[in-house]
């Protein structure tokens, strides 16, 4: 397993820091979900979600009774959603008080999340790993292992990775940034629109085109190439 932060492990030290910021109440309500298998999780909405791996899916959700009322965790096809009900077509993303959502998985390819909450995953693999960012939420991923890695941002907020890859995409539209720093990828492209940053690290080759503020830093030793209109830079060592 990767390690950062003085040799803890990736996993560990992500979820513990989210467990360590949702201040879920003593006595919160908890509730247990009957899931099928999945690969990939999209959360919508206000919702902390902490996934860990774990030999059988299970998911179980602590708040208040009354957000937890209003939950829904689904099947739909090989993803997991995890949302608040709709109603009349309308999800009611903003739920009254803090709810944590604890999913266990026995592998994870894919994960989306859509709002202000926050995802954090301890670790993904596969031929073809994606992540997918809109809002102003958070997602943090410890460790990918996979052959191509797609990171999407649209909107402020923040996508952190670590781990490895053979092929790397990174696109963002809007001003949230990609802190990467610790997922190095043999080859790595990044797309950059807006005033959002990107830190990768990338040992063959490089490119990125940025269109607008947003600054691209790429180490790893990779040959470098850019395109770039606005004040955003290209640094690359």
């Amino acid at each position: 397993m990767k390690t950062i932060f003085g040799g803890l492990p990736v996993a560990t030290a992500l979820t513990a820091a989210v467990a360590a910021t949702v201040a879920v109440p003593a006595d919160a309500a908890t509730r247990s979900y009957d899931v099928g298998a999945f690969e990939k999780i999209g959360v919508r909405g206000a919702y902390d979600v902490v996934v860990r791996s774990g030999q059988t899916a299970s998911v179980r959700a602590e708040g208040d009774e009354d957000d937890l009322a209003h939950l829904v965790v689904r099947n739909d096809g090989d993803k997991l959603i995890v949302e608040r009900e709709k109603t009349r077509g309308i999800s009611l993303w903003d739920n009254e008080g803090p709810v944590r959502v604890l999913v266990t998985v026995p592998q994870l390819n894919g994960a989306d999340l859509a709002g202000s909450g926050d995802l954090v995953v301890d670790r993904m693999e596969g031929d073809s790993v994606g992540l997918s960012l809109a809002g102003s939420g958070n997602l943090k991923v410890g460790a990918i292992e996979a052959e191509r890695a797609k990171l999407n941002i649209a909107g402020s907020g923040d996508l952190t990775a670590g781990g490895s890859c053979s092929s790397g995409s990174v696109s963002i539209a809007g001003s949230g940034d990609v802190l990467g720093q610790n997922l190095t990828c043999r080859t790595v492209s990044v797309s950059v629109a807006g005033s959002g940053n990107v830190q990768i690290r990338a040992t063959d080759t490089a490119k990125a085109s940025i269109m607008g503020s947003g600054d691209v830093t790429i180490t790893g030793g990779a040959k470098c190439r850019s395109s770039v209109m606005g004040s955003g830079d290209l640094k690359c060592s």
